[in-house]
């Protein structure tokens, strides 16, 4: 249970709030002065369920977090498992819809535009695609951070790269010497366009070969080649070994990753950088911070007290008690919820004076998923990260960021997923697009899942409930069993769950497109779009066209091969974002952001006056899209926002 104070409250855990509690957490314990910081996260503690529940059960008797989460009687879920209809129906009963406390798949509908994060310790990072690119710095010129005199944000991401950790992971085993199938076919085709059509591709060239480098840099632990360099001869005897520094680092990390191609769904090796096993680690240590699981906050408020000068009210859900209204009352806040948390939380806080520009810039990044089905040759969809290559466009000859920059990368399917995945995209290609995929997802899967009882029934499953105890639940897998069947026929009967998407590759584009939405607190108080988000940005025709050159060097039939998956007929587009971005935008003044580059809140409408000591850091402050995945960026800004508060970079992460 929390105190009643702290020095400093973080609201979230991902990698905005992660950066900036251990940063303060290092500055408290120098200074030992008895000041603390806490971590307030809505989710629970999140792990693999190959995490052994104590030291006996590793070969180097270290603690586990499992270790420390049992012993401190800590609620915790595991990744959904098994990689079948049993693993998905986990998977269903893991999200928020299902279970609205504990779910660590949050999705919301918003008009037309679809948001999947993350809630638990570690934000994000517990299953996101590990990806950590750093933007076109077209992109992020014109922010505030470029101009106010304190260094570039440039300087920066260097410093978040080494906190998160970067491998490149395209062979099929570590220190392997063959490319996994899907990172081949992609690359290769790839090249292939940029000969063809030397259009605006902008990744960086190898030194060797000439070709791009395509590899897109992972956080996961992975044992690199680059570690045993060899001279032009290959002789054996001139083989320069790791570093000290090399050395301890990987020493550092978890297992190395399996290619089990599943991501999304959280890493069951466990060889994901993410963020809670560094939470986990300044707790053991002893470090002055604490973090409070299933920890909702509602709202902010400037209170009048000499010393603490906020006071933050959330509910408590404790398990087997019920929910209770608590306050916090803290000197400092960082709010760093997420795009969507932390703009629900200052619009909910009515007693601090914002700016009007609370809500929005949001954006989707441009997110967009093409298919292209079937291929040529098997691209073995299972195997690998989910995604482990990333092609960059930019057109030279325009000195604007609009419409021109975007990214397109390979994604994987998991197993779990496979065979609902690749029923799914046969129907829209017999059908021609009349549905789109999520339209046929929810026939298929979620309307089996959501009535009352059958809820109940899943929730139960991420307490550890066996589903063969359970003949509601043998008995939607039955029925989503039959619909598949039903659909396919016999053309698939004798194929395994990988096989069905050996001749399925998913593409995901991201560009650079209005960001201009605007979220709000809705009729039914909860967060959503003002209006339908623009679609019709020229970026999407950009991602299209691009996607349109792959399925021409791909796909069996060309570019008749490619679908857009949620786009139908009729112009029917709606969007699933991974990376949900603005809310509360940085901006030079309170008349166009609602916080400064340092991500200090500005007071009131207009002026530079700020609330002092009360920040946001995390995506929402991102004023524009970036045409990536944003991790790297938010940890940049992250760093950037840390420094400034704690004064002394030796303090900051490593």
């Amino acid at each position: 249970m929390p105190s009643d104070r702290y020095e400093a409250v973080v609201i979230g855990s991902g990698f905005g709030g992660t950066i900036i509690s251990l940063s303060l957490a290092n500055k408290y314990e120098k200074e030992g002065q008895g000041k603390k910081a806490c971590i307030l996260e809505r989710g629970q503690w999140w792990i693999s369920d190959e995490i052994p529940f104590n030291k006996e059960g590793t070969i180097d008797h270290k603690s586990t977090i499992r270790e420390y989460l049992v012993e401190n009687k800590i609620p915790y879920g595991v990744f959904p498992y098994p990689d079948n209809h049993q693993g998905l129906l986990k998977l269903l009963g893991n999200s928020r819809t299902i279970n609205k406390v504990k779910g660590l798949y949050d999705y919301r509908s918003m008009r037309n535009i679809n948001v999947i994060t993350a809630s638990g310790v570690g934000g994000g990072s517990l299953v996101y695609f590990n990806v950590t690119e750093k933007p076109d710095s077209f992109i992020y010129m014109d922010w505030p951070t470029e101009k106010d005199g304190h260094g570039s944000l440039s300087d920066y991401f260097d410093m978040a790269e080494t906190f998160l950790g970067v491998n490149f992971i395209t062979t099929t085993e570590a220190l392997g010497t063959y490319k996994l199938q899907r990172t081949k076919v992609f690359q290769n085709a790839a090249n292939s366009i940029y000969n063809k059509y030397h259009n605006d591709i902008v990744n960086n060239k190898k030194d060797r070969s000439g070709e791009f480098d395509f590899d897109a840099r992972l956080s996961i632990t992975d044992i690199s080649k680059d570690l045993f360099v060899v001279d032009e001869s290959n002789n054996p005897e001139h083989i320069i070994h790791p570093t000290i520094d090399e050395v301890q680092k990987y020493s550092q990390e978890q297992n190395v990753c399996q290619r089990q191609g599943r991501c999304g769904l959280g890493c069951v090796p466990d060889s994901r950088h993410s963020l809670e096993k560094k939470i986990y680690v300044a707790i053991n240590t002893g470090k002055p911070i604490d973090i409070f699981p299933l920890c909702e906050v509602d709202s902010i408020e400037e209170i009048q007290d000499a010393y603490y000068k906020y006071k933050v009210s959330f509910i408590e859900h404790r398990e087997n008690k019920g929910d209770i209204k608590s306050t916090i009352k803290a000197k400092s806040v960082v709010i760093a919820a997420g795009t969507l948390g932390s703009t629900e939380i200052l619009l909910r806080s009515k007693q601090l004076q914002l700016s009007n520009t609370l809500g929005a810039h949001f954006s989707t990044n441009g997110d967009l998923f093409g298919v292209i089905s079937p291929t040529k040759e098997s691209v073995d969809a299972t195997r690998g990260p989910q995604i482990t290559s990333i092609v960059r466009y930019r057109d030279s000859s325009i000195r604007t960021i609009a419409n021109k920059i975007f990214s397109i990368e390979d994604i994987g399917i998991p197993k779990m997923l496979a065979e609902v995945y690749s029923t799914i995209i046969d129907l829209m290609v017999r059908e021609e697009q009349v549905r789109n995929f999520i339209n046929i997802f929810k026939d298929i899967i979620v309307n089996k899942v959501t009535e009352s009882e059958r809820k109940d029934h899943l929730a139960l499953l991420i307490k550890g409930f066996e589903i063969t105890s359970s003949n509601v639940l043998v008995g939607i897998i039955r029925e989503i069993s039959r619909d598949l069947e039903k659909i396919l026929g016999n053309n698939r009967i004798l194929q395994s769950p990988e096989e069905s998407v050996n001749y399925i590759l998913t593409l995901f584009g991201m560009g650079a497109d209005y960001g201009n939405g605007r979220l709000v607190i809705d009729g039914n108080n909860c967060i959503n779009l003002m209006d339908n988000y623009d679609l019709n940005h020229e970026v999407y025709n950009s991602i299209i066209n691009a996607m349109q050159q792959f399925a021409e060097e791909i796909g069996k039939d060309g570019k008749n091969s490619l679908i857009i998956p949620l786009w139908s007929k009729g112009n029917n587009k709606t969007a699933i974002s991974a990376h949900p971005l603005g809310g509360c935008p940085m901006g030079n003044d309170a008349s166009n952001g609602v916080v400064d580059s340092m991500g200090r809140v500005f007071k009131g409408s207009n002026g530079n006056k700020i609330y002092e000591e009360l920040y946001v850091v995390d995506g929402s402050i991102i004023p524009s899209p970036l045409g990536v995945n944003p991790s790297l960026t938010i940890a940049a800004l992250a760093f950037r926002i840390a420094l400034n508060i704690i004064g002394d970079k030796h303090l900051l992460p490593k």
